[in-house]
């Protein structure tokens, strides 16, 4: 749990929240869609063996009916979660 959600965020709601990585070997999402992803890839070359270069976080679409993660750089997603609303800039902002 994040300190500053309780101290500063009485009024927040749910959605407000910050989210966390949802391991995959806990639960998949339940709805197909876009999800943000925490993957482990392999096309790194074996003599790299940092393995910080070899994970990458890339939007991922989440097919429920075959349980499976579809888009590029998803070979073994590892932990997701739902992407953040879209900004909502004030009025005045330029596009």
């Amino acid at each position: 749990e994040h300190r500053w959600w309780s101290a500063h965020c009485a009024k927040c709601t749910d959605a407000d929240r910050p989210q966390e990585w949802i391991p995959c070997s806990e639960r998949l999402p339940e709805e197909s869609g876009d999800y943000l992803t925490y993957s482990a890839i392999s096309f790194i070359p074996d003599h790299i063996d940092d393995p910080n270069i070899r994970k990458d976080i890339a939007i991922a679409y989440y097919y429920r009916p075959f349980n499976e993660w579809v888009g590029t750089r998803v070979e073994k997603v590892l932990a997701w979660m739902p992407l953040p609303k879209s900004y909502k800039g004030a009025d005045n902002e330029d596009a």
